[in-house]
């Protein structure tokens, strides 16, 4: 006599076939045009779809092991010539060694000194996966350490590294190897405003040249000292270690929406800014 768990698995293989062929009977048999794929980049890049008929083969390999921060948080990373970054923003409320980060009570409390302080944009943690946490530059360079184990906030100095590199390397929107048209290479393809110029970040052109370099810059916005949240959609701000000017600037560097070049600048340290951490 067939135990119950056999005649079980029999007639659930029954019915998986049975909702084939119905499947079948009722669309009707797919050709190799209407089946869509996903490529995953091993590098983290962002993955792109394609039909099957503008795919050579197909590869499937291992994801590349994800960068973890004391909270558990996982990052995909990327390697931009001799430098390895994140490819997400920084999304931890605790410092290295176990302290919190603090936040105002609420999001939108101005914020006028030199206090350490992260918050989710709009106070929305639903922002938080894709957009990571806005900190204040004070929060960004306290000796706790904001950036996992063997991982550091870049200088000014290292960005630039990535920016020459860049240049250098063909990935100006038009294929140059002079001036700086690289912004487009950083950006994520999805999320930013669109804008009509010529190898802007929020233009659609040259499609092979968009996030080429992996790094995947999200239009995260910012933060101001009075507690405006603005920009999503338009700037991405990235906060480095190096001092802006007096004691309470710091250094960022900025892609926006409209132009196809970045801009570094010293702000004032009580700004929201994302971060990004470098591999040490």
């Amino acid at each position: 006599m067939k135990s119950l768990s056999t005649i079980i698995n029999h007639n659930k293989k029954i019915l998986n076939l049975l909702l084939v062929l119905v499947g079948i009977m009722h669309f009707g048999l797919l050709s190799a045009q209407d089946v869509m794929y996903m490529h995953i980049h091993r590098d983290g890049k962002e993955p792109v779809r394609h039909k099957v008929e503008v795919v050579d083969s197909i590869t499937f390999s291992e994801l590349p092991p994800k960068l973890l921060d004391i909270e558990g948080n996982e990052y995909f990373v990327v390697q931009i010539g001799t430098q390895i970054w994140m490819a997400e923003n920084l999304k931890t409320q605790t410092y290295k060694n176990g302290t919190a980060i603090p936040t105002t009570s609420l999001p939108n409390d101005p914020n006028l000194g030199t206090g350490i302080y992260q918050w989710a944009y709009d106070g929305m943690e639903h922002n938080v996966p894709l957009y990571g946490r806005l900190y204040t530059w004070h929060a960004v360079v306290d000796a706790s350490g904001i950036c996992p184990d063997g991982w550091r906030v870049p200088t000014q100095a290292e960005f630039y590294v990535m920016r020459n590199y860049l240049r250098d390397n063909g990935y100006n929107y038009d294929g140059t190897t002079t001036g700086d048209k690289y912004a487009k290479s950083l950006a994520s393809r999805e999320g930013w405003e669109f804008n009509g110029d010529e190898g802007t970040v929020g233009n659609t052109d040259f499609p092979k040249k968009r996030n080429s370099s992996g790094f995947t810059a999200v239009a995260s916005g910012y933060r101001g000292g009075n507690g405006v949240f603005a920009e999503k959609g338009r700037f991405a701000f990235y906060w480095t270690q190096t001092t802006g000017g007096p004691t309470n600037y710091g250094t960022q560097v900025s892609l926006r929406w409209d132009r196809a070049l970045w801009y570094s600048i010293g702000v004032q340290g009580y700004q929201g800014h994302a971060v990004r951490c470098l591999k040490e």
